[in-house]
């Protein structure tokens, strides 16, 4: 029988890292559902499609709503492939998609054999909608929106509710210029990229090109460096501090602010290094270099070998080697850790306590509502 011919009735049981609804099908084969939430209960055909070792379901209905469900505000969300699905949990109750994001985090870190730490309850955005103050659109020079489902189409869009009033002038200013012949993609593609922020001028913009990364929550932002300037309240502005992953200085400036005198910060985006460079603040070191690549370890340690604290921001795939430049900093007494992503969070919080650190602090925050992304500030001391 063709797999894409077995349809089901079962009930979501949880939800994945990922944001999506897990099954369990009669077959006892375990399945992802788009749009689902954790009690809903409803029929499901098997689609041709993965991932990893997970097969999808389509949602044919929805026999009985999960009691967090509610009406999505957004006409963009839907589940075809030319339909947005960057905000999956807009059709959940706010209070849910909180304590789903605070449940990632406890089950991540207990996953590790970490099941006692001190994990405070998940800061709320200020506001769930009208946050978002960066954004990438895809465009093939007649259209212009986000990635649609399994990133087979462009779901175009014509007003956003998580963008910020400045972000939607953005884009219909982008709209304004459809068609344009220089936004179509190459044989072999099916979008450019334009990635835009409030400051971008949409006459003067490259296709393809990153533009310096900043925390997409304005509110957020500002909360998480009121926590980081918590934590260096009793260090001593003398201390000298390591920064990784520093990119243009959004937490760099806190610490001169502070009155920090010895910093060095270390990014591998060029263009991100030279914003920081530019603003040439007093007692900072900054300095390019891929804090990935081979002996990066090594090239770390031997930058900052007095350094009493170490404050990191990494991509989603956490430290990476980083934690191997510990051992060499015998001065380092404190260890400061912004992440997104749980499971990388867990995996350096398992290795930091390992080398001897104390897990002092740990806050969820919810940087980007609904969504499955969650950051997490966490303080550990030797």
């Amino acid at each position: 029988m063709d797999r894409t011919e077995f349809i089901f009735e079962a009930e979501v049981t949880h939800v994945s890292n990922q944001g999506y609804g897990v099954i369990k099908g009669p077959d006892r084969v375990t399945y992802f559902a788009r749009g689902t939430w954790r009690g809903d209960y409803g029929r499901f055909q098997v689609a041709d499609a993965w991932d990893g070792d997970y097969q999808f379901v389509e949602v044919l209905a929805i026999l009985r709503p999960s009691i967090d469900r509610r009406e999505a505000p957004c006409p963009h969300l839907g589940p075809g492939t030319d339909q947005c699905f960057g905000c999956p949990w807009m059709m959940v109750d706010d209070q849910a998609q909180l304590r789903e994001k605070q449940h990632r985090v406890v089950y991540a870190l207990e996953r590790v054999g970490l099941q006692a730490l001190p994990v405070a309850t998940i800061w709320p955005s200020p506001t769930a909608f009208h946050y978002r103050r960066r954004a990438q659109f895809k465009t093939n020079g007649e259209s212009l929106g986000y990635a649609g489902r399994q990133g087979l189409a462009i779901a175009p869009i014509v007003h956003c509710l998580v963008l910020t009033d400045a972000m939607q002038k953005q884009l219909q200013a982008l709209r304004a210029r459809l068609p344009e012949t220089s936004w179509k993609p190459g044989p072999g593609h099916i979008w450019n990229y334009l990635d835009i922020d409030e400051d971008t001028d949409p006459q003067q913009l490259s296709i393809n090109r990153r533009r310096p990364f900043q925390q997409a929550n304005a509110e957020q932002n500002k909360a998480m460096r009121g926590w980081l300037a918590e934590q260096l309240a009793s260090h001593h502005r003398a201390d000298p501090i390591l920064e990784l992953f520093a990119g243009s200085g959004n937490f760099t400036e806190v610490l001169v602010e502070q009155g920090f005198s010895q910093i060095t910060a270390l990014e591998v985006g060029a263009d991100a290094i030279e914003q920081l460079q530019k603003k040439a603040w007093p007692g900072v070191e900054a300095k390019r270099m891929d804090l990935y690549g081979k002996h990066a370890a090594y090239d770390v340690a031997r930058a900052a070998q007095d350094a009493r604290v170490l404050i990191a921001n990494p991509p989603r795939a956490g430290l990476g080697t980083m934690w191997r430049t510990i051992p060499s900093l015998p001065s380092l007494q404190t260890v400061i850790l912004i992440s997104c992503d749980p499971h990388s969070f867990a995996g350096d919080a398992r290795r930091l306590i390992q080398l001897g650190f104390t897990a002092s602090r740990i806050q969820p925050l919810d940087q980007m509502p609904h969504t499955p992304h969650v950051e997490v500030l966490a303080r550990f001391d030797r």
